[in-house]
């Protein structure tokens, strides 16, 4: 699909941000995206539900290093949904150490 992209940057601590980078270049994302949610994952990691033109749901991460996950994960069939997805959302817990 030319002329589509799925763009990525970060903005760092002191203002700055990185140069932004097209995510399909890192990953087997295949598709129109209708609509991405991301949240923090582990400590560094932010992990992506991206819903699809098709109705797919598809899952990856971006790691500490600046790596992604490079075989991206088809959370429909995993999570056991059916149907299309035609938006996300998504939130991170906070993981203080106290319960909440």
């Amino acid at each position: 699909m030319e002329g589509v992209r799925l763009l990525q940057t970060i903005r760092f601590p002191d203002g700055r941000w990185l140069h932004a980078g097209d995510i399909r270049e890192l990953t087997s994302v295949t598709g129109r995206v209708r609509a991405a949610a991301g949240a923090a994952g582990a400590a560094g990691e932010v992990q992506f539900m991206l819903a699809m033109d098709d109705g797919r749901l598809l899952h990856t991460i971006r790691f500490p290093n600046g790596t992604w996950q490079i075989r991206v994960g088809d959370a429909d069939a995993a999570s056991g949904l059916s149907g299309s997805v035609l938006a996300v959302a998504a939130a991170s817990a906070c993981c203080s150490g106290t319960g909440g």
